[in-house]
């Protein structure tokens, strides 16, 4: 079973924000929740 996430309005303004100063660990959190679709409570 697959789940989906769904990112509210707050969490998306608040991310862009980071987008200037830390693209790539913005990308890396946005990779890490994707993850959490298939395990949403890895080891």
């Amino acid at each position: 079973m697959s789940f989906q996430i769904i990112w509210r309005e707050q969490a998306t303004s608040a991310a862009v924000r980071f987008l200037k100063d830390d693209p790539d660990g913005l990308r890396q959190v946005y990779a890490a929740v994707d993850l959490l679709t298939d395990d949403p409570r890895p080891t």
